[in-house]
């Protein structure tokens, strides 16, 4: 399984106390290239912008991402440029995607 930390991203005039809304992706998956179906948990407001953000961004091999994906695709699209901004932490599975 792999799981990744994504943030809110800040505002453009950073606030002292802003505390950004987080999320999860989750990925069941035992391997690089097995195919799982996405999760999302946290936030209710972030996932509504994260998802179809994500489903615009393309995967490993250049096709675009689906609600059932791999690792290998997962770890492509949240270095896409609009991915960015949400800071993809990778917080388990590592061995699973430095297979690629």
């Amino acid at each position: 399984m792999i799981k990744y930390r994504l943030k809110e991203p800040l505002p453009f005039s950073p606030f002292p106390n802003f505390d950004a809304a987080e999320m999860f992706v989750i990925l069941r998956a035992a391997s690089i290239d097995a195919r799982s179906k996405l999760e999302f948990e946290g936030d209710a407001g972030l996932i509504d912008t994260v998802v179809p953000n994500l489903m615009l961004v393309s995967g490993a091999d250049g096709h675009g991402m689906e609600e059932w994906t791999t690792p290998r695709d997962l770890a492509r699209a949240l270095r896409q440029p609009l991915m960015r901004q949400f800071e993809a932490e990778l917080i388990e599975g590592h061995s699973i995607v430095e297979a690629s």
